[in-house]
């Protein structure tokens, strides 16, 4: 017999796929090749009968056969035919290629229809969706199933809200499942938002879904983006506005200092022609309540200084957020200007150079760290590091350009503001911390240096050039001062040279006020102390120690001034009455004149002198922010 070439047959063709050593359960029609002979499978008879043929599975060639007879009809099915690309039953479909095969007992016939793996490209025919079926699909809430049921806002498949699940099977946002199962003591027990089923972190999966349903938020967060910076552009602005407005404040300011000035002299010099030899002294000045102002921005106030603009003030702010900054304030605007980035902790002091002539001022922080800041353009210039907590600053009384900080290791650090980057020199008491460890108080007077801590106060002398060798001495405070009280301030007298005031406190004791100078150099004082002692201390008090009426607990500070023909006055806050005690410091007739009542809910605690060329303005500061204004006048 001559070889067969192999049938092949047409797409259109239906073959019949069956498992090995399994037969039809009906004759197959022979199929129709599309070129070459053709073989015909003749199924096997179950039984020879004996008149069955010998060869009845051999292969024939196609001959003048009877038809078959038609294969049993496919089960019907309401509605028309769909296809279904999947092999679950989930949306009502009916799968018309067998019974379960799972079901080994009774095995279901294979469709001859269905189960070629060729036929119609793997797909299932399934009757269409049932109307409640559609009516489920459009009644879907996709805002449910895309968005976080914690924070209602969309899950995304990337980022810190991408979409995770819990064990017991529910969706979320990482970031806030995370935080919603992150325990507030110790101990408690989380659960699942939804179900109530325990939980805790380690159940967070993420999913990695091939697709989801979610919402694009790259786009949302550019805009969010967007509007973070529009709103820094808006604060600078806002910043930048006020910046402006104070300039316009204190050029107009400016021009009406120099008009009263102007009108001062002249009649000064008018008064100065009709003045005759024995004209009586001088009236004691009166004082009246100026203004209580409370400034706008909320935090916390502890020191004020005045500057060399009568109109503006100089305080420390600490906002609720615990930022420490610099607040310069406008009386007459009442327009505060917030300097930000000044210091990371409590800010501890704060001055201006003695002379007045500049527009500088010095801070020195907690944080180690000092400032040099200029009023006028508002920014920081310059910046010093201390080494260690600063707790006070001072300015030469002769040279702006040298700068003194005590430190809260009871050293001072002095600096050159020409050359910020290192110290000229850290001076260090040669017989140690004398009892207390921080400097809470430095101040250049005449050609000394005086430094206290708690339990000491020291003066330092030869600090004028990086070649000179300095000397230190302890000052010996008057007898009237017990020897456990504790030196809590040392301040300046603004306006007079040489003259500063110390304050000391002890337990019930009421806050003392003690008056020095440090006479001029070669003065007779100065030349019998180093007739005696080279070393000794060149400090003397010409007046006798004042005391106040109550005792004082906190750090507060005071001003002391001498202005004109009036003489020369201490202002220190009493705690306890919440009132300024008054004190005439002028010679040997130190004592307590008055009190300024500012009607305040808090004690205030800092005190410091405007001088003006005809009156004193003295501005105190409470915690609250409160800022109460007292004017002096000559009866």
């Amino acid at each position: 017999m001559a070889a067969l070439a192999a049938p092949t047959f047409s797409r259109a063709d239906v073959p019949v796929a069956l498992p090995p050593g399994a037969h039809p359960p009906y004759p197959i029609a022979p199929m129709q090749p599309t070129n070459g002979p053709f073989l015909a499978a003749i199924p096997p008879v179950a039984a020879h009968d004996g008149n069955a043929p010998a060869a009845a599975n051999a292969l024939h060639l196609p001959g003048p056969d009877p038809a078959p007879p038609p294969p049993p009809p496919v089960p019907a099915v309401d509605g028309p035919i769909v296809l279904d690309d999947d092999d679950d039953d989930d949306d009502g479909g009916v799968d018309l290629t067998a019974a379960s095969s799972d079901n080994d007992d009774n095995p279901a016939p294979a469709d001859p229809v269905c189960a070629s793996n060729d036929s119609l490209d793997g797909h299932i025919l399934r009757p269409p969706p049932k109307p409640e079926q559609l009516d489920a699909r459009a009644n879907f809430d996709w805002e449910e199933a895309t968005t976080c049921a914690i924070c209602m806002c969309e899950w995304s498949d990337h980022g810190p809200h991408r979409i995770v699940s819990l064990a017991c099977g529910h969706l979320f946002g990482r970031s806030c499942i995370v935080r919603w199962l992150t325990p507030q003591v110790r101990g408690e027990r989380k659960k699942c938002p939804k179900c109530n089923t325990i939980a805790n972190r380690n159940d967070v999966r993420p999913l990695f879904p091939v697709a989801i349903v979610g919402v694009e938020t790259e786009k949302l967060d550019e805009l969010r983006t967007e509007l973070n910076k529009e709103r820094i552009a808006r604060e600078e602005l806002e910043r930048r506005n006020n910046q402006l407005q104070m300039h316009l404040h204190m050029a107009r300011a400016e021009c009406i200092k120099l008009e009263k000035r102007l009108a001062d002299l002249d009649r000064e010099e008018k008064r100065k022609k009709s003045r005759i030899a024995h004209d009586p002294p001088s009236a004691a000045p009166t004082w009246k309540t100026l203004d209580t102002l409370q400034i706008p921005i909320p935090g916390k106030y502890r020191l004020v200084s005045p500057t060399c603009d009568p109109d503006l003030l100089l305080m420390t702010h600490q906002s609720d957020h615990d930022d420490h900054s610099l607040l310069l304030y406008s009386v007459g605007a009442n327009i505060p200007v917030v300097l930000p980035h000044a210091h990371t902790k409590l800010v501890r002091a704060i001055v201006v150079p003695p002379t007045g002539a500049t527009s500088l001022a010095a801070t020195a922080s907690m944080d180690a760290t000092a400032c040099l800041v200029q009023l006028r353009s508002q920014t920081i210039i310059a910046r010093f590091a201390l080494g260690a907590p600063g707790w006070s600053a001072a300015f030469h009384s002769s040279d702006p350009n040298y700068l003194f900080f005590g430190r809260a290791n009871n050293t001072v650090r002095m600096f050159d503001v020409r050359w910020p980057a290192a110290p000229l020199r850290d001076l260090v008491d040669p017989l140690g911390p004398r009892g207390g460890q921080f400097l809470h108080s430095v101040v250049h007077v005449g050609s000394s240096l005086i430094t206290a801590s708690m339990r000491s106060v020291v003066e330092w002398r030869h600090l004028d050039g990086p070649a000179a060798a300095p000397v230190c001495a302890e000052v010996v405070v008057p007898p009237d001062v017990p020897a456990t009280a504790q030196c809590f301030a040392v301040e300046r007298c603004h306006g007079r040279a040489g003259l500063f005031a110390l304050a000391f406190r002890g337990g019930n004791m009421p806050a003392k006020y003690v008056v020095a100078n440090v006479p001029a150099a070669g003065g007779e004082a100065s030349s019998a102390a180093a007739a005696t002692d080279p070393a000794a201390s060149l400090v003397v008090f010409p007046s006798p120690v004042m005391a106040s009426n109550s005792p004082a607990t906190l750090m507060t500070r005071f001003g002391m001034w001498a202005h004109g023909d009036h003489g020369a006055y201490l202002a220190a806050p009493n705690e306890a009455h919440r009132i300024i005690d008054l004190f005439d410091v002028d010679g040997a007739v130190s004592k307590w004149d008055s009190c300024l009542d500012p009607k305040c809910a808090a004690p205030l605690l800092d005190t410091k002198p405007i001088l003006l060329p005809d009156r004193v303005v003295l501005a105190g500061v409470n915690e609250q922010g409160q800022l109460h204004l007292f004017e002096s006048s000559a009866e």
